[in-house]
């Protein structure tokens, strides 16, 4: 910021003053404005509408920050805190933000922006398009929801969070029946002033239900911190109180809900009850219908995700399913004799002191554990016992048909040779058979071409064999690993067994290579099966994998010719496949008229 300060000869007081005058910030934010930047990665911009402090805040950015970890990397959250609750009403400290937010998120404009309830949300709905124009918004938190308010704005959507004025006034009735008198308590804020019309609302509807004639409903949002203490230390224990949201008093006093709560219900005859889960609960209330900032917080930055996984905001209806949870303090249960049989099935109790079981579970535990093996030492002892009179009683019997026993066990020896012969058989069978392909293995392809050259003489057609291998298949497993190259093996073992007549056989060789054995074919032959064998290759794909090719190289057996002769011919002529540009067929006769050598001592891994 001194850079651009100095460039245009301002000082940073000059500066202070040029922004404390709203008329000058138009003017301020073009001076300060640096070039645009881009920046990698999505970003998200939560903005709060209070302080980290408020437990509400804390509790829902703990949330957002815990679901945005798994798709947003952690430098690329940005959180601001409004301190609205403070500020509540200062228009020039709202101008003043937005000159701060223009300054500071136009260098780090986000992908989407996320709102924590209400004083957020309309101070988005008056800045947002100047601040952030084309960015999404999802609002969260919102008690007071005014569809007309945010009017035509596609890129708005979110959840709502309400508020259960009547549930809670219902369950006050439920835990207390003999209540004759509920105050709700507000203030004159913006915001209060709100929530005071909401309640007005309830309470007709209320006053109208048959099954509460005899209940009284205030409502006291206009007084100082210390009338509201006075007056609710004169309450009778048949009163309760809601307690709604309280900002300031009538002089302008910040209202802590962590400082100021205690001391009014520690002075209360009457029950307080409240609404706002992270917030209330712990201060001495009893509870309510409560909700749960954290879970609150993941909802809306799901609906996020969403958008910055694509999906456009006008294709997300604002959610209104906010789950309010009936909760309760067991110390101010207590306190003011509310029996726990009256309470919802699905309510949750915090500060429930702590059972036996879970005060000495290691006790518990560790004596349970001795206990066992005690007993487990016993059973052994006795089972020990019962075994060797047991086996005394079987001796007995042995001794007495001792010769039975023996035709027996040798029926048994028998047997087990059998089992034994079998095993051998099928032992020998994996020894000649490839597992992942279920071909012949290289072992049974060398017997079965010795088993031919002998029965080789001088006679016409003479025998041919064909070495295929993969092309590129060191990068195949590189780029989508071992799994994948292994299903490309299957698939073309399968598609080498389509290509070949009758008679033929495919033998795995090696890694990528395959060998096929031409019994009483001519060179020319062997090349036409060979360029079968390399279309059928050729038509191979599947996901991930869309072209695999083959190399082939085929030989002919030469009157007297070793078997190791035979397969290098085949393997130069493979290797002279890939070195003129793979996926063709070269016989040895071919190689021998190029007349070009291979490099023994290269690497197979390099085809």
């Amino acid at each position: 910021m001194n850079h651009y300060l100095q460039r245009r000869g301002l000082s940073f007081t000059q500066a202070v003053s040029l922004l404390c005058q709203w008329r000058h910030t138009l003017l301020l934010i073009l001076l300060l404005t640096p070039a645009g930047a881009g920046v990698a990665g999505q970003k998200v911009l939560l903005i709060n509408s209070y302080h980290l402090q408020y437990g509400w805040t804390a509790e829902l950015t703990r949330g957002v920050s815990e679901q945005l970890a798994s798709s947003v990397e952690e430098e690329d959250l940005h959180v601001e805190f409004l301190d609205g609750r403070r500020m509540v009403g200062n228009e020039d400290y709202t101008r003043s933000l937005a000159t701060l937010f223009h300054i500071k998120y136009h260098q780090y404009r986000p992908d989407v922006v996320i709102t924590s309830d209400d004083y957020a949300l309309d101070f988005m709905l008056t800045w947002g398009e100047q601040l952030f124009p084309g960015v999404p918004v999802v609002f969260s938190g919102i008690n007071i929801y005014r569809p007309a308010h945010i009017g035509a704005r596609p890129r708005y959507t979110g959840l709502l969070e309400g508020m259960k004025i009547a549930g809670n006034l219902d369950l006050i009735m439920r835990l207390r029946p003999d209540t004759r008198q509920i105050i709700m308590l507000a203030d004159r804020t913006e915001f209060g002033l709100q929530m005071g019309n909401r309640a007005r609302a309830v309470m007709q509807e209320f006053l109208q239900d048959q099954r509460y004639p005899r209940v009284r409903l205030d409502l006291w949002d206009d007084m100082s911190f210390g009338e509201l203490q006075q007056k609710l230390a004169a309450l009778p224990e048949s009163a309760a109180v809601l307690m709604l949201a309280i900002h300031k008093d009538n002089k302008g006093r910040y209202f802590s809900f962590s400082r100021d709560l205690p001391p009014l219900v520690a002075g209360s005859k009457a029950p307080l009850f409240g609404m706002w889960g992270g917030l209330m609960l712990g201060t001495g209330i009893v509870g309510g219908l409560m909700n749960d900032p954290y879970t609150h917080g993941r909802k809306a930055t799901m609906i996020a995700q969403q958008i910055l996984a694509g999906t456009p905001p006008s294709r997300l209806p604002v959610a209104t399913d906010t789950a309010y949870q009936p909760s309760f303090d067991y110390r101010a249960l207590q306190k003011f004799r509310i029996r726990n049989d009256l309470l919802p099935p699905d309510s949750t109790l915090a500060f429930e002191p702590e059972s036996i079981w879970y005060r000495y579970r290691q006790v518990i535990i560790s004596s349970t554990v001795i206990i066992l093996g005690l007993v487990a030492t016993v059973a052994v002892l006795l089972i020990n016992i019962r075994r060797r009179r047991q086996a005394e009683q079987t001796l007995k019997a042995w001794n007495r048909d001792l010769d039975t026993q023996v035709r027996r066990r040798t029926r048994e020896l028998e047997e087990q040779a059998r089992v034994l012969a079998r095993l051998g058989d099928e032992m020998r069978q994996l020894a000649y058979t490839d597992p992942l392909t279920e071909l012949p293995n290289r072992r049974a392809g060398q017997e079965r071409l010795k088993s031919l050259l002998g029965e080789e003489r001088a006679r016409e057609p003479r025998l041919s064999v064909a070495l295929i291998d993969l092309d590129q298949f060191k990068h195949i497993n590189d780029r989508f690993g071992h799994e994948v190259g292994d299903k490309v093996l299957v698939e073309a073992a399968k598609r080498i067994l389509d290509a070949l007549r009758s008679g033929d056989q495919v033998f795995r060789w090696g890694g990528e290579e395959f060998l096929v054995v031409l019994p009483a074919t001519m060179p020319d032959q062997a090349i036409m099966v060979s360029e079968r064998i390399r279309e059928q290759i050729q038509q191979l794909s599947f996901t991930p994998v869309r072209h695999v090719t083959a190399s082939i190289g085929t030989a002919t057996h030469i009157p007297e010719e070793t078997l190791d002769t035979l397969i290098r011919r085949a393997d130069e002529a493979l290797y002279q496949a890939k070195q003129t540009g793979r996926n063709r067929v070269i016989g040895s006769q071919q190689c021998d008229a190029l007349s070009i050598a291979p490099p023994r001592e290269q690497p197979r891994a390099s085809r």
